[in-house]
């Protein structure tokens, strides 16, 4: 029901333009239309639109508006995904690389609506569908890794092979440990170059 009226007329109404636009100010992932495209005369007309107000506001908005929001302190995870977001707005990044086994680390960096594209590396081929519709996420299958020191290798790999990255750029890598009884957990960082 976000652009209701374009069931039937061409144009939304201003209240569902400034709704939409509220969504994404608000944080939201993604926007969904259903009966505008499913059972509407104008389904091509209602997707065009909410393409044309979803970027009209992130341009609005502006690249790195996350950074300003605080993270939940008492939280480490999502500290440490905000500190990753301001590190790689610091060194200029090419990327920030998310090693997530269920996806929070993803979703915590996105939360920060970094400028730097979001690449998320996961063994669960699950998440990586589910990571599909977190906002500004990339999501890679890669095989799963014994150790830190791999996990992060492996994850540059993965991404230089698919062409994401340039050789030579800097990249912000972030992940939770999978040594020592602590995943799930997002308390790492690094920076790499490419």
């Amino acid at each position: 029901q976000m652009l209701e009226s374009m069931i039937d007329h061409p144009r939304p109404t201003r209240a569902e333009v400034s709704d939409a636009s509220n969504a994404i100010l608000d944080g939201s992932d993604a926007l969904m239309l259903s009966g505008e495209t499913a059972i509407g005369r104008h389904p091509v007309a209602a997707v065009r639109m909410l393409d044309s107000i979803s970027m009209r506001t992130e341009e609005i908005i502006g690249a790195d508006r996350g950074l300003a929001r605080r993270p939940f302190l008492d939280e480490i995870p999502d500290a440490v995904a905000h500190a990753a977001c301001v590190l790689a707005h610091e060194v200029e990044a090419g990327a920030v690389v998310c090693c997530t086994r269920g996806g929070m680390t993803a979703r915590l960096v996105s939360r920060y609506r970094p400028s730097q594209p979001v690449y998320a590396v996961s063994p669960n081929e699950e998440i990586v569908r589910r990571l599909a519709i977190v906002w500004g996420v990339r999501a890679l299958a890669m095989e799963d890794q014994p150790t830190d020191e791999r996990l992060f290798q492996a994850a540059l790999d993965r991404c230089r092979n698919a062409g994401l990255v340039r050789p030579g750029e800097r990249i912000v890598v972030i992940s939770g440990s999978v040594e020592g009884g602590l995943e799930g957990r997002t308390n790492r960082i690094r920076v790499e170059i490419a």
